[in-house]
């Protein structure tokens, strides 16, 4: 730990004071945390569209102006900015002519104010080596007026060049 961090211990509240507590972004400009538990919920319906492979599904949590950022070099070549749904539509067919899922699991989600971070675990295959990369990943959503306006993956993105590449 750096000089400016400091770990909070039990003893440092008696039991006569509360641990302080970080309201929300939504908290802390008078709103409620209502708006974070309905953002991981669209989030939620986005993710349960995708694994029953329901694309339009998908894309109706979208904005129309949604910006779809995948992260990644020029091996995997659904890599990018996407914007629109259309462009999020190619993305997941360019997705699906290259590699397929043999699992893909949510895991934990954290909303604060428009956003929602989602860490999770997927397995894919890539279709033209038959390699398998298995990951942790990040997905991080904003959210406007009850859809998702932009979204940003994080993921191992040498380990899936690797296995485009077939080396």
């Amino acid at each position: 730990m750096g000089p400016n961090v400091r770990r909070f211990r039990e003893k440092d509240f008696p039991e006569t004071q509360q641990a302080p507590t970080c309201p929300s972004v939504a908290q802390q400009a008078g709103g409620s945390s209502m708006g974070e538990h309905e953002n991981e919920r669209v989030v939620q319906e986005m993710y349960a569209a995708f694994g029953r492979g329901d694309i339009p599904g998908v894309l109706d949590q979208l904005a129309d102006d949604i910006e779809w950022r995948i992260a990644g070099p020029s091996e995997l070549p659904y890599a990018g900015l996407h914007r629109g749904r259309d462009e999020v539509a190619k993305f997941f067919e360019t997705f699906g002519q290259v590699s397929e899922f043999e699992m893909f699991e949510a895991q934990e989600y954290f909303s604060r104010g428009d956003k929602v971070v989602v860490l999770g675990h997927e397995r894919q295959r890539v279709k033209a080596t038959g390699h398998v990369v298995e990951t942790e990943w990040a997905m991080v959503f904003t959210l406007r007026a009850g859809k998702i306006a932009r979204y940003h993956n994080f993921v191992d993105t040498h380990a899936l060049a690797v296995a485009h590449r077939g080396s």
